[in-house]
């Protein structure tokens, strides 16, 4: 339930306004996902740069995600690339 108050205090025999209005509820739950980064601490200009990322599921639910990487004219091979994977629960 939400209150809505309205009042107009530039004139004195004006009238302050209450209504009220029902909301739904919204069930909310934690995942669990976590994402690691492993950045190698410097680069050299023209070699790769090798990224790796961990995705690990903590939560007690499958998480299905839908990566996406977009262009940048700054890195060689670094065209848009979408991946759709599924995460297990993991175990201990």
């Amino acid at each position: 339930m939400i209150d809505i108050f309205n009042s107009c205090r530039s004139e004195a025999d004006s009238v302050a306004v209450s209504v009220s209005v029902g909301l739904p509820s919204v069930v909310v739950e934690h995942w669990g996902v976590w994402v690691e980064c492993e950045v190698a601490p410097q680069g050299t200009v023209r070699t790769p740069l090798p990224l790796a990322y961990n995705i690990s599921n903590h939560g007690s639910h499958t998480a299905e995600l839908a990566l996406s990487m977009q262009v940048s004219d700054a890195f060689m091979f670094a065209g848009h690339k979408e991946v759709c994977i599924v995460v297990f629960v993991c175990c201990g």
